[in-house]
């Protein structure tokens, strides 16, 4: 599980507010092109994932994923990606309800993506937490869209991790552009 509430601070790192969402023990974040967020909140066995407007933080939208979901990351597509912890891997869905998965690439090693994020090509990438116990080195993978692994390190010499991010790639507010 994550924390209760989020922080929003300026361009300047000055705290504005903190503000919680209803279910709390939130997890993954990223925003769309406009800069609305979506947030993760574990809740058993599904998710709720919310949409949140950027200047008011009021709660535009929310969805249930079927899992616990880790990191999140806005695609190109307008999709969202959703890593599912447990073995389940990471699902891409339609971001707003009713909400639908599309489809879900998974690894017989993959069990805590946490991080979760995309090149301009859509590959999607990922770091294992640990193997969700907290003490051994992380696996990293790069899948490609149709879901077949690009790449893979097992073990990683990384211990985490909570964030990744693919060099060269733009992403305005964690989203890839679209084109």
């Amino acid at each position: 599980g994550g924390t209760d509430e989020i922080h929003k601070y300026d361009q300047f790192y000055a705290h504005i507010t903190t503000f919680n969402l209803p279910t709390g023990n939130l997890t993954g974040i990223t925003c769309e092109p406009s800069g609305d967020l979506f947030v993760a909140s574990q809740q058993g066995p599904v998710s709720i994932v919310y949409k949140v407007d950027r200047d008011d933080l009021q709660v535009l939208d929310q969805f249930e994923v079927a899992g616990n979901a880790e990191g999140l990351q806005y695609a190109q597509d307008d999709t969202l990606l959703v890593g599912l912890s447990g073995g389940v891997g990471i699902a891409r869905v339609i971001p707003s309800s009713p909400s639908m998965v599309l489809d879900t690439i998974s690894n017989p090693g993959l069990l805590w993506p946490v991080p979760v994020t995309i090149d301009q090509v859509g590959n999607r990438y990922t770091g294992d937490f640990e193997d969700g116990g907290g003490v051994a080195a992380s696996d990293l993978y790069v899948f490609a869209p149709d879901g077949t692994v690009v790449a893979a390190r097992q073990p990683s010499e990384l211990h985490g991790p909570f964030g990744l991010v693919v060099a060269g790639v733009s992403l305005p507010c964690g989203a890839v552009p679209p084109g």
